[in-house]
């Protein structure tokens, strides 16, 4: 048996396998390299789609603005931008299993079989909490603070842009 210090075992005598800096760098490189090749696949799929997106996002705005308005742009590149950032932003939700999956094959040679045991609830509950909070935003919270930033503004003639 190879000398190992006792801090490099777990409580039933496993060992970690060993790499150098430059192996987890190499591995650390691929990693990101997949990840950033996801997102852009992703991304060019979420352009396609980009103005079904932010119809369905725009939604919650629509629904409080007074019957006949709708969202204005205030110069020439603004929806262009507006459909960038709304296929970047559903391109990083559309890859995001597939990211979590590279930081977890990139964590996980560094874990104990025990702390390994630990990360499949650990992802059901994140990814289920992850899921009810985008959905609390999107109909409770978002909604409201809608009707009440316009509200504030009641006095005067609201102009409502895609500029974020």
């Amino acid at each position: 048996m190879t000398d190992v210090h006792p801090d490099e075992l777990d409580g039933e005598g496993e060992e970690l396998p060993r790499m150098t800096l430059l192996d987890h760098l190499d591995e650390l490189r691929r990693r990101l390299f997949s990840s950033v090749l996801a997102i852009f696949v992703a991304f060019i799929a979420c352009w396609y789609f980009s103005p079904t997106i932010f119809h369905w996002l725009q939604q919650p705005i629509l629904d409080v603005l007074p019957e006949g308005d709708q969202l204005a742009f205030t110069d020439l590149a603004g929806p262009f931008m507006l459909y960038i950032k709304v296929a970047l932003l559903s391109a990083l939700f559309v890859a995001s299993p597939f990211l979590l999956l590279q930081v977890w094959l990139f964590l996980r040679p560094g874990l104990y079989q025990r702390e390994r045991r630990l990360a499949v609830p650990f992802v059901v509950f994140t990814t289920l909490f992850f899921i009810a909070g985008g959905l609390f935003g999107y109909f409770v919270a978002f909604p409201m603070v809608v009707k009440f930033l316009l509200g504030v503004g009641e006095d005067f003639k609201q102009v409502v842009t895609i500029q974020a």
